[in-house]
C-alpha cells in the first residue's frame, strides 16, 4: 500500500478501490436496491445517512463521497 491520502478511496488488501465501486459491488453482491442500501445505512448512522439519490450520484461518479 502507498501513503497517499484517502481522497475518496478505500484500501482493500493490496488494491485501491474507489468508494463508488465498492458501494456498487456490495449492492450487487447482496442484491440490494439503493433504497435497501439506504435503509442499512440508516440502521447504522441514523439520520446522518446519505439519501438514495446521493448513493446514485456517488455510484455514477457525479458526486465525490465525503
Amino acid at each position: 500500500m502507498t501513503d497517499t491520502p484517502w481522497r475518496g478511496k478505500l484500501y482493500f488488501r493490496d488494491d485501491i478501490m474507489e468508494i463508488r465501486e465498492k458501494i456498487k459491488q456490495i449492492r450487487q453482491e447482496k442484491k440490494m436496491s439503493r433504497e435497501d442500501f439506504h435503509q442499512s445505512l440508516m440502521d447504522i448512522f441514523g439520520e446522518n445517512a446519505v439519501t438514495p439519490n446521493t448513493i446514485w450520484r456517488i455510484e455514477s461518479g457525479l458526486t465525490d463521497a465525503r
